[in-house]
């Protein structure tokens, strides 16, 4: 880690971001109560002085920032937090209420309620069987701790990687890559240097020592936690550290990943029988791999010797232990959570508690995603959302059927590629197919909360490399409904709409059909788009990776799209900098498709505009400090939230009719300036 302050401003960032990260190639989304259902005044047409005609988005939104602009918000807030909070309290009482009919007998064996409810008793078993975690984590580490050879080690890791995903010393993997996404492929990862990778490249003096204290410190610290007397593991970590800092600092700075044959990556890897070694991992060998680079490959091969075997073993074994540490309880547990306070800089983790809730969701992530579902989506509001669906997807034919600058040929693909759309909402009808084969193994019968774990990895782990070879299922979901993240897949040409999101106020029965679409409809319109943005635009209704564009339609396409580029880069951040019109663009193409598309929509059916529009402002409330800000102007795909909406609005000739804008106006932009694609 350069700094701690770094490490404590890269969490604040992985929130926001995550919120930012709302109608991309994946989204997370949120809402609030909008201005219609809170009691105001339908017009707001001035608030605090601030006119809807200059500030659309401050007036509609100056209420809801001014109430959590606070200190305990932190200076960073959005409607994303609100509903992370309430899709974890769904899934903790889901948890713990299945634990209960555990305990008194009334979890029917099988069913998701007693998985969930037995993993959770023993990941709360804080009191008498925290060693046997330790203990089965040893267990599992044996044949590596006991290999006498780099060969004997060879096999031991094979074995790991192959049935638990360990992090090892060849981390082979299984991939699907978007140009080639209806077929698996092989890849080699980077050695977990345990500190990102990146950091290697600050070589000043104080940069070396935070590194190097971070990873020896952290690690010193779980490693006497585990009963390592504290010389002796500081004295395995400062080597283990010399070892990663010389693999990493060895790596070529190359942003693509290439194949190379299984002979060249033999010859890279020559110390050790990769053969052997790849056979132990896939079913069907790999005739070739997918790596970032070979300089770091090679530095690696110049340790795999036998006179480094007690290094190489060390290194696993550390790695592991902090990759597990979270699930051994106690005070292994109690080890992780004081080292990121120490060493990172952050507050404490959540609670012992929360760390069950959430560890138990995402192993039992589709045993959760069947009871989430279940007892918080009726089939009613999943009609209501189809139907909204149907009305997009129609009217956005109409869009593409209406633009002129598309020759024939490509308007006929789009159209096909738009009926092909696969809109998953909720949950998948086949839920069965993804339940977890898992079987609980209480303590009394010899089991911990580690060895159960292991269980679900192993069988994750297992059929993740024994797919390799096999087509890939395009068919199959890839967003679990207590997620917050609404997305398109371009490489199967899927959006979801997860069950979490759909909750008041961002989505209820409850609410108008204008503060609807101005939520949950533009959401579901953002994603629409996204199948015919930048990157979209590029896969098929199948999801290949063709070019089924016109020369000349490319042309007039990427016309427009400078255009949308020139026009976000005239908006201004919160720092008074020019928003990126080309970082953004894929998300502003988005945008404007989707406020586009839904305006149709408002007008055809004779809608209250004011509503739809003030719910569509209230989306994007949000604070963020000017620390996060500046960070995230170099990081985040999508415009700052008042970027967003204004521009949009400015660009949408149904939000000039209703508030009368006009020249002079702080939101009106010239006709000839303002920009549509879709």
């Amino acid at each position: 880690m350069r700094r701690k302050t770094n490490a404590f401003l890269s969490s604040v960032l992985t929130v926001v971001l995550c919120f930012s990260a709302v109608l991309t190639g994946c989204t997370t989304s949120a809402y609030q109560e909008s201005p219609g259902t809170s009691g105001e005044s339908a017009s707001v047409m001035e608030i605090a002085g601030v006119k809807a005609a200059d500030d659309y988005y401050a007036t509609v939104n100056a209420d809801v920032l001014k109430r959590h602009d606070t200190e305990e918000n932190g200076g960073n807030w959005n409607w994303f937090y609100d509903l992370l909070d309430q899709s974890y309290g769904r899934q903790k009482e889901i948890i713990q209420t299945a634990a209960s009919d555990v305990q008194r007998g009334k979890a029917k064996q099988g069913t998701p309620e007693y998985k969930l409810g037995s993993l959770y008793l023993l990941a709360s078993d804080t009191k008498g069987h925290n060693e046997d975690n330790l203990a089965y984590f040893s267990e599992l580490m044996k044949p590596v701790t006991d290999a006498g050879s780099v060969a004997e080690l060879m096999d031991a890791l094979a074995g790991l990687r192959y049935h638990y995903g360990f992090d090892v010393l060849i981390n082979a993997n299984v991939l699907t890559l978007d140009e080639s996404a209806g077929e698996y492929t092989a890849q080699i990862d980077p050695l977990n240097y345990f500190v990102d990778a990146a950091e290697f490249a600050y070589n000043e003096k104080e940069d070396i020592s935070d590194r190097k204290a971070y990873f020896t410190g952290y690690l010193t610290d779980l490693l006497t936690a585990s009963g390592m007397q504290k010389s002796e593991a500081e004295a395995k970590t400062e080597t283990a550290y010399v070892f990663v800092e010389n693999v990493a600092g060895s790596a070529e700075d190359s942003a693509d990943y290439k194949k190379i044959t299984s002979e060249e990556l033999q010859t890279v890897l020559s110390n050790v029988d990769l053969a052997r070694y790849i056979s132990r991992i896939y079913k069907t060998a790999p005739k070739e791999f997918n790596v970032k680079e070979t300089a770091s490959l090679a530095k690696l091969n110049e340790y795999l010797t036998d006179e480094n075997l007690q290094l190489l073993k060390d290194y696993v074994y550390m790695i592991n232990l902090k990759n597990y540490a979270g699930y051994m309880g106690g005070a292994m547990l109690g080890a992780v959570k004081e080292a990121e306070v120490t060493y990172i800089g952050d507050d404490p983790m959540e609670d012992m508690e929360k760390t069950g809730v959430n560890q138990v969701a995402e192993l039992l992530k589709w045993d959760m995603g069947k009871l989430y579902t279940e007892k918080n989506f009726t089939a009613e509001e999943e009609a209501v959302v189809q139907n909204m669906v149907r009305i997009l997807l129609s009217e956005y034919g109409a869009m593409i059927r209406e633009k002129d600058w598309l020759s024939q040929s490509t308007r006929e693909k789009a159209l096909l590629k738009l009926e092909k759309l696969n809109v998953r909402i909720g949950m998948s009808e086949n839920i069965g197919g993804y339940l977890s084969a898992y079987v609980p193994v209480p303590s009394e019968d010899g089991g911990c909360y580690l060895s159960n774990v292991m269980q679900i990895r192993r069988d994750e782990s297992e059929r993740k490399y024994d797919n390799y070879g096999t087509p890939v299922n395009r068919g199959r979901w890839n967003i679990v409904p207590r997620e917050l993240t609404l997305c398109y897949y371009p490489t199967d040409n899927s959006i979801y709409i997860p069950v979490a999101a759909l909750k008041a106020p961002f989505f209820s029965m409850n609410a108008s059909e204008e503060e609807n679409l101005g939520a949950i409809g533009t959401i579901i319109g953002h994603e629409i788009t996204h199948a015919f943005d930048d990157l979209g635009r590029m896969y098929d209704e199948k999801g290949g990776y063709v070019n089924w564009w016109t020369d000349a339609d490319v042309k007039a396409f990427e016309e427009r799209v400078r255009k949308i580029v020139n026009y976000y880069f005239g908006y201004r951040t919160s720092d008074a900098m020019p928003a990126d019109g080309a970082q953004t663009l894929g998300e502003n193409i988005a945008d404007l498709g989707s406020v586009h598309c839904l305006a149709r929509v408002v007008e055809k059916k004779g809608l209250d505009a004011e509503k739809f529009f003030e719910s569509y402002a209230n989306l994007w409330a949000g604070i963020t400090d000017d620390i996060s800000a500046a960070m995230m102007s170099g990081m985040d795909e999508h415009a700052p939230d008042k970027v967003r909406v204004n521009a949009a609005l400015s660009s949408c000739g149904l939000f000039y009719k209703t508030y009368e804008i006009k020249e002079g106006d702080g939101m009106y932009v010239d006709p000839e300036t303002r920009v549509e694609l879709w």
